[in-house]
C-alpha cells in the first residue's frame, strides 16, 4: 500500500491537518504559537517514499505503533533541536 504525504501527516498528527502554502522553515517556525499551531511540517515525495519534516513540537518523535499499519511503515529520524540549531 502507498500513502500520500498528506495522509502521512494526518497519521502522525493523529487527525486532520491544515495544508498551508509553501513557506521557508523560518516562516513556518514563526507561525508556531503553541496554542493553536504547535508544529509545522514540510511534505514531499521521493521515489516511493512519502516524507514529513516537522518543525516545532514534533509528534513524529513519539510515533505511536498504530501509525504504522495497513502495510505502511512509518520511520522517525529524530534530530535533537540543539543539533539543528548548530547546523542552521
Amino acid at each position: 500500500m502507498e500513502i500520500i504525504p498528506l495522509q502521512l501527516a494526518e497519521r502522525v498528527a493523529g487527525g486532520p491537518v491544515e495544508q498551508l502554502p509553501d513557506m521557508t522553515p523560518r516562516e513556518g517556525d514563526a507561525r508556531i504559537d503553541v496554542k493553536t499551531i504547535y508544529t509545522i511540517g514540510r511534505l514531499a515525495v521521493l521515489g516511493d517514499w512519502s516524507l514529513l519534516w516537522e518543525i516545532g513540537a514534533s509528534h513524529g518523535m513519539l510515533t505511536p505503533p498504530e501509525v504504522s499499519r495497513d502495510g505502511v511503515e512509518v520511520l522517525s529520524l529524530f534530530q535533537p533541536a540543539d543539533v539543528v540549531r548548530r547546523l542552521a
